[in-house]
């Protein structure tokens, strides 16, 4: 990327910090919003960051609609979202950084998810509508609603979205498992439903 001209779509936290990340290598840092904002999905100080960063412009409104290359990316087209304008630009990368939906389609129905498909751990287990709990204690951190069945990283529910979160989770189920093992009746040893 060094001295190139390179592009991000999104507007979030995670597209702002790899956009200074990347201004101290490449010529240009081009992000591109749909909206016509980035106070909306990303944190103020952030915003300041990028708006100050002397090689890095924000493009509102505006969609790739095209990528072109021989072996690798050179130019992407741009659509303007309130005109419909396109233009073609040069381009060395594209980074996508629009978040991610949680892969969760194929655990059981009966343990609870929320709208989004994320997984409900811990305490919220209690409180989520429709969640049955059938034990005499509250679920342990990071425990679903299946007893025994623990969930870490990006899989659950107002979870960081941060490797170092996820891998600290992970551990963390490991005691979390070995508590519920210790402390319930043996009825079946833990599963896992991990997510990063």
């Amino acid at each position: 990327m060094k001295g190139q001209d390179v592009f991000i779509v999104g507007a979030g936290n995670s597209a702002g910090q790899a956009a200074l990340h990347l201004a101290k290598h490449a010529r240009t840092v081009t992000l591109l919003v749909r909206g016509d904002s980035l106070g909306r999905s990303m944190s103020s100080y952030l915003v300041r960051a990028v708006e100050s960063a002397a090689n890095v412009r924000v493009r509102y409104r505006t969609e790739v609609v095209d990528g072109h290359g021989d072996r690798s990316l050179q130019r992407i087209k741009l659509a303007d979202r309130a005109n419909g304008n396109e233009e073609e630009v040069s381009a060395a990368a594209l980074f996508v950084m629009i978040g991610g939906h949680p892969h969760t389609q194929w655990l059981p129905d009966d343990l609870a998810r929320d709208p989004q498909g994320y997984v409900i751990t811990g305490p919220d287990v209690l409180e989520y509508a429709g969640t049955r709990w059938e034990r005499n204690r509250e679920p342990l951190p990071l425990e679903t609603s299946m007893s025994g069945v623990f969930a870490a990283g990006d899989v659950r529910q107002d979870s960081i979205k941060r490797v170092a979160s996820a891998v600290g989770e992970g551990a963390t189920v490991v005691r979390v498992a070995h508590e519920h093992l210790r402390t319930d009746e043996p009825e079946r040893a833990p599963r896992s439903a991990m997510g990063v």
